[in-house]
């Protein structure tokens, strides 16, 4: 369980330390911002990997909390997995060939297209992905900060007031 605890620990601390950097660059170009958005959403998927590794290990009586906590945090973040999906193999969605475009390619005659971009508003930074006819992914770097954060503290909560229960009904 301290493992599994840890692993979520260290992944929000890793999605929080790329999101500073995302929210307060300066990069005109956009290669600086943009790496550090990559970076940022393959952390914040990998507090949703701790946080279903500690649902695996933790009690049955915090299982409940840990769902409630994990539903919120896919909701505040829906295309977290999408978009992860889409960094890490990069090379086949820019061949066409990613795993959300391989039914395109029955349908059409040409590569279905890829494209994503990042916007900065000045007060949050989107990373946004368009893929074929399929409806536009958008993720608020600011949003997805605040439900990593809470989905830690949420299934921190869940797990110590399960062992202060059972420390109390041992005593």
């Amino acid at each position: 369980m301290n493992q599994a605890l840890e692993h979520l620990r260290v992944w929000e601390h890793a999605a929080r330390t790329q999101a500073t950097r995302v929210l307060s660059s300066e990069d005109v170009l956009g290669v600086v911002t943009t790496g550090d958005i990559f970076l940022f959403v393959i952390a914040l998927r990998n507090v949703r990997r701790a946080a279903h590794l500690v649902r695996v290990v933790a009690a049955k009586s915090s299982a409940s909390a840990i769902d409630t906590a994990t539903n919120a945090f896919d909701l505040a973040v829906p295309a977290s997995m999408v978009a992860r999906d889409v960094i890490e193999h990069f090379d086949e969605y820019t061949r066409g060939k990613g795993d959300m475009q391989k039914a395109d390619l029955k349908t059409h005659r040409s590569a279905p297209l890829h494209v994503q971009w990042v916007e900065n508003t000045g007060e949050d930074v989107r990373f946004s992905i368009g893929i074929s006819q399929r409806t536009l992914l958008s993720l608020s770097v600011a949003d997805a900060t605040a439900a990593a954060f809470n989905l830690r503290s949420a299934i921190g909560s869940a797990v110590f007031e399960t062992l202060a229960v059972r420390r109390d009904a041992s005593d």
